[in-house]
């Protein structure tokens, strides 16, 4: 089992287990250190089966996620954390609602969901074309098609590229976020943090979150109506194009 933490532990300090997006590693968590820091949290980012050369990853999607959930439990033991609260982003979303579901007593119900990816099968406000490949589809062979693009689109532009696009993408409000970050750090540090944070060697786990992300949540091991005592605060924009926002009010 792989995980990252963010620095200076403290018993004032909350802990929060983080559930990076597709694509990305561990290594997020080096993204959200300076916030983590600024309102006292000890960060805990576990990679998921399959991530960075770490165990095999499950055969399917319910053991990818059962998997999952018993190294975060397996680390928040070896750290001596009896209770955690939750982060997750886009893909990150069905592996946290599991960790509650199956753990509900290693969590403290806080959740902050960002931009969350909604189970199509589930979600009958989510697109159309999602929902007819999850329901419709072989999802072994989705899983691997959409992973290889994936990972082929990764690797064909550079990281610089890719900085380049997504910063041309941000709010005004944004914009001053990230030059505030960034105007004391050398030219092209943005691309060097997306790079190391996104670095997959020898990843297998891609192929299997997006089986994950097309599997129905009784499939993967929780129900929504565990949840509902749940402290869950979602924060969606309005012009995301990537977590679509009518699955995200759904899931609200």
């Amino acid at each position: 089992v792989l995980y990252a933490t963010t620095t200076n532990r403290g018993a004032e300090k909350t802990p929060v287990v983080v559930f990076p997006p597709l694509g990305s590693t561990r290594r997020t968590l080096l993204n959200l250190q300076a916030a983590f820091e600024q309102h006292h949290f000890f960060g805990i980012c576990v990679g998921r089966p399959g991530s960075e050369g770490a165990s095999l990853p499950g055969s399917t999607a319910a053991e990818q996620v059962a998997m999952h959930c018993e190294d975060i439990v397996a680390v928040l033991d070896h750290l001596q954390i009896p209770k955690t609260s939750v982060l997750c982003m886009c893909a990150g979303t069905t592996f946290a609602l599991a960790l509650a579901a199956k753990y509900p007593d290693r969590t403290t119900g806080k959740f902050l969901i960002l931009a969350p990816w909604t189970l199509p099968v589930d979600c009958p406000k989510h697109k159309r074309i999602l929902r007819f490949a999850a329901e419709y589809l072989p999802t072994g062979g989705v899983s691997y098609m959409v992973s290889s693009l994936f990972r082929t689109m990764i690797n064909c532009f550079s990281k610089d590229f890719l900085a380049e696009k997504l910063q041309k993408q941000l709010s005004a409000e944004e914009k001053e976020h990230f030059e505030e970050r960034y105007q004391n750090k050398p030219d092209g540090a943005f691309a060097r943090d997306l790079d190391w944070s996104m670095t997959t060697d020898a990843c297998t786990n891609e192929t299997m979150d997006i089986m994950v992300c097309l599997s129905k949540s009784s499939d993967v091991g929780f129900d929504y109506s565990n949840l509902q005592d749940q402290d869950i605060v979602i924060w969606q924009g309005d012009r995301d194009s990537m977590a679509y926002l009518p699955a995200s009010q759904w899931l609200e």
